[in-house]
């Protein structure tokens, strides 16, 4: 009964207002940049492993097509590779959580960050905009998103450690250094395996 409930609240959200209270980026940026940070790094490689696990995946008239999906995830994961280490640099030259305090000011209300630290802003669009373009990423023509039982299944798995994140803000620098280290997209040869045909052709050409 609640499920129908959820799901009925959702096809109602033609409301720009309701429809953006109901999107789950918003509402894991609410919590802060750990919080987006987890949410960023469970869509984006449920996404690509999704896609990798159809049928199609291995078909070679969609050759081209996957070669984009591999690009749009990649992509994504060197955006959020350049925010955590950087963030990480600084927050570990200062030795002080005020950088990821303003950090997560920004991310919660959109609140500016100090002259100095401006180009964060340009890398949060950066990511915001990569995790788009990966997921409307199809194997059909027209593109394409999650589905609603997609998106509440991945949501629901990393609900726990969303719900935690509203403690990483008592976290001493170096705890909260390892956190974000954690929440770096896997590699994407660790995400998709290769075939044991193209393993060995992929190893003969990296000789």
């Amino acid at each position: 009964m609640r499920k129908i409930a959820f799901i009925t609240l959702i096809i109602l959200a033609g409301f720009s207002s309701f429809s953006q209270e109901m999107d789950p980026l918003v509402n894991s940026k609410k919590l802060g940049l750990v919080s987006y940070l987890t949410y960023v790094k469970a869509i984006g490689e449920y996404k690509m492993i999704s896609l990798a696990s159809d049928n199609q995946y291995k078909d070679e008239k969609f050759k081209e097509r996957i070669i984009s999906f591999h690009s749009a995830y990649n992509i994504l994961r060197l955006s959020v590779e350049k925010l955590i280490n950087q963030l990480s640099a600084d927050l570990l030259v200062s030795n002080r959580l005020k950088l990821y305090k303003q950090m997560n000011s920004y991310i919660k209300a959109g609140t500016r960050l100090p002259s100095g630290y401006t180009g964060y802003e340009d890398l949060i669009k950066e990511i915001d905009g990569a995790l788009d373009v990966l997921q409307i990423k199809t194997y059909k023509s027209t593109q394409g998103g999650f589905s609603l039982v997609d998106i509440t299944g991945v949501v629901e798995l990393v609900h726990g450690i969303i719900t935690d994140a509203r403690d990483a803000r008592e976290k001493k620098v170096a705890s909260l250094t390892g956190i974000l280290k954690d929440l770096k997209l896997v590699k994407l040869g660790d995400l998709v395996k290769p075939e044991e045909g193209d393993k060995k052709e992929s190893d003969a050409k990296s000789k």
